[in-house]
């Protein structure tokens, strides 16, 4: 299937044939082969996040992959401006968005952290949860759920030692909490 241009009377003509149905033929093939061309590199490069929806009036779309510009050859673009996230590059997009709900909300950051921890865990992504509670309850010592939380994920890590420590925070806060008591109770009987 060979095309040429015959720039005199700009039309365009094929090796196969100049009848009218072998055109349309090849046409809605093309057409075909783009529709489906296009949907593959969509597939492929247009969504690559996780979208975390928080309420009805905001989501958080998190990357799963890291692109690299062509020239740099890194994931930093920006011109004059340095990134301030001191992390190591397996971490760098957890710490980002807890950055960015640290600096965009004004209220239940904790509720907010708490449920893109929960995200993580329901992704089998326990460490990048663990780092989000751990950030939770640096910003709210006191709040006795993000201690559960970080308990839970712990537990779910398999760092029995850890997770009853935050437990014990947990029940410390709030001495009513049913499910820090239960936890407490089974890990102190797995030991």
């Amino acid at each position: 299937m060979a095309f040429f241009l015959d720039s005199s009377t700009r039309k365009c003509w094929s090796a196969f044939g100049k009848d009218s149905s072998s055109r349309v033929e090849f046409f809605y093939g093309w057409i075909i082969f783009l529709f489906f061309f296009f949907y593959f590199l969509m597939k492929i490069f247009y969504n690559r996040t996780k979208r975390v929806n928080l309420n009805d009036e905001f989501t958080i779309s998190m990357p799963y992959i890291q692109s690299i510009h062509p020239v740099t050859k890194s994931n930093w673009e920006g011109k004059g401006v340095q990134p301030t996230i001191k992390t190591n590059e397996k971490d760098a997009f957890v710490y980002a968005y807890v950055d960015a709900i640290e600096k965009t909300f004004k209220r239940n950051k904790n509720t907010i952290l708490n449920k893109i921890g929960y995200v993580f865990l329901q992704d089998k992504s326990v460490n990048n949860a663990i780092i989000v509670f751990q950030m939770n309850v640096k910003l709210f010592p006191n709040d006795s759920n993000s201690w559960d939380s970080l308990g839970e994920a712990y537990f779910a890590n398999q760092d029995k030692e850890n997770a009853l420590k935050a437990y014990q925070k947990a029940l410390q806060l709030d001495s009513g909490s049913a499910s820090a008591k239960a936890m407490i109770q089974k890990l102190e009987s797995m030991h």
